[in-house]
């Protein structure tokens, strides 16, 4: 997925990394479906929500390294070298199924 997802990621242009479990909390099967409409809000607003309730990210994950960000206010969207947006989405319940999408 690196090779085909992942080029242009830079400490310019880094992995956003986001959550809804700050706004929802543990929904099983519907924190997904919340996911996707978050994401799906935030590719038609052309924004970069924050991930709230998050005021330390933990110091042992070196973000800069990936290299990836946590974002803490409103961030706008914009497509990198005329390429399209593209978000992931993942989805672990307790049952064992995880479900993984693409947008753009």
């Amino acid at each position: 997925m690196t090779e085909s997802l992942g080029r242009g990621i830079s400490p310019e242009n880094p992995l956003v990394i986001g959550s809804v479990k700050g706004n929802v909390g543990h929904l099983e099967g519907a924190a997904g479906i919340c996911g996707l409409i978050k994401m799906v809000l935030c590719l038609q607003h052309k924004e970069i929500l924050p991930n709230i309730n998050l005021d330390t990210p933990n110091p042992m994950i070196r973000l800069e390294k990936i290299p990836a960000s946590v974002p803490s206010e409103v961030t706008q969207w914009h497509p990198v070298n005329g390429k399209p947006r593209i978000a992931g989405i993942s989805s672990f319940g307790f049952s064992g199924t995880n479900a993984h999408v693409i947008l753009s």
